[in-house]
């Protein structure tokens, strides 16, 4: 069953403090993922997975925001700036993921595409 119009409903109902909370702990996941990652030495990187949500739940401009502001504060919290430009990558993840959530029944293949998709624009664009 094709929910998306109920979900448009159900997230117009939510509030600016609930946004911003769930935008918040988004942010903290990123984090949280990226030093776990970074620490075990993964091949890949669940960095952008609050990002992700938030994108799908929400849209696509909150997903880039969350995905600028977790790069943003990941960058003031180490003291080093190199990882500013791998905010223009959580950006397209965000863009790609809550604009194709908002346009296409979402499920197993269609996750798997953007997967796809989102795997071959992140490097591009890194």
């Amino acid at each position: 069953m094709y929910l998306k119009e109920e979900k448009r409903e159900m997230n117009k109902e939510i509030s600016g403090t609930t946004r911003l909370v769930l935008c918040g702990l988004a942010i903290a996941l990123n984090i949280v993922l990226g030093i776990v990652t970074a620490a075990l030495k993964f091949p890949f990187y669940l960095d952008v997975m609050g990002t992700i949500f938030i994108a799908i739940y929400f849209g696509p401009w909150y997903g880039a925001v969350v995905g600028a502001l977790t790069n943003i504060l990941t960058s003031l919290f180490s003291g080093s700036f190199t990882g500013m430009p791998f905010m223009l990558v959580s950006i397209v993840v965000a863009l790609i993921v809550g604009f194709v959530f908002r346009k296409v029944k979402f499920n197993f293949v269609t996750a798997l595409v953007v997967g796809i998709i989102t795997g071959i624009a992140a490097p591009v664009v890194g």
